[in-house]
């Protein structure tokens, strides 16, 4: 994943790339216009609010929590990474987090700052690319499996890996044609994704440093794809590299 792939996986604390530059707000009144009020007093609606905030890419978001403040804390750093966790793009593509509260025992509120690896618009491009190349690649009839071939077939062809440790991210891989081993993993998500492949994004190591791969469950069983170590335009050297560095 790159020598500072320690510091980006799950907290997301600190990366390499240059945050997005404009900060936005929530429209929370919009948010909760079905509800008819931008106040939130439960889990649930803590965790969706933060979920949506970071697939629309916000980067500041104010809004008023109403509940028992003591352990609000706690609640923040819960619904945040059950919301990343929920979709594995947003977590792998969240740079950095942070919060505060004030206010009362009942009522603070709540600002929250975030910064991404990749731009809403960047991750539309991804979406619509994905959608480009699939309409290509996925024939009718094709089995779960020849789906996966293909998918897994199409990105090593498509991607080389990122010797410059700087590109994180799908978009990345598709607008400059490489990126690290999490960008590979990223987009081959979203691709498996889009044809309903079940998958996951999981984190090892390769040479005693991080990695990340996907795991694809195909009739009930789960199987590991590694695009990056896969992909056959790798030479022995960038091969040897990639163990020592990613």
């Amino acid at each position: 994943m790159g020598k500072n792939g320690k510091r980006i996986i799950t907290i997301l604390l600190a990366g390499c790339l240059i945050a997005v530059a404009l900060p936005r707000t929530v429209d929370l009144d919009q948010l909760y216009a079905a509800s008819g009020t931008s106040d939130i007093s439960t889990a649930t609606d803590l965790r969706q609010t933060l979920l949506t905030a970071m697939s629309q890419r916000t980067e500041e978001l104010v809004f008023t929590y109403k509940g028992n403040v003591k352990g609000l804390k706690k609640q923040l750093q819960t619904s945040i990474d059950e919301a990343m966790k929920s979709d594995p793009y947003i977590q792998y593509t969240v740079k950095s987090y942070a919060f505060n509260y004030k206010g009362s025992n009942v009522s603070a509120e709540v600002h929250v700052t975030l910064s991404y690896r990749e731009t809403k618009e960047q991750t539309d491009y991804v979406n619509r690319k994905v959608t480009n190349v699939l309409k290509e690649i996925i024939k009718p009839g094709m089995t779960d499996h020849e789906k996966v071939k293909v998918i897994h077939d199409w990105i090593v062809l498509n991607l080389s890996y990122d010797t410059s440790l700087k590109k994180y991210t799908a978009y990345d891989g598709l607008v400059t044609g490489s990126t690290v081993c999490q960008g590979y993993s990223l987009l081959a998500y979203r691709m498996l994704e889009r044809v309903g492949i079940d998958n996951r994004i999981v984190e090892g190591t390769a040479g005693g440093q991080l990695h990340a791969w996907n795991i694809v469950n195909l009739d009930g069983k789960w199987y590991h794809m590694d695009t990056t170590w896969d992909d056959p335009t790798l030479t022995a050297k960038v091969r040897l590299a990639i163990a020592i560095i990613c």
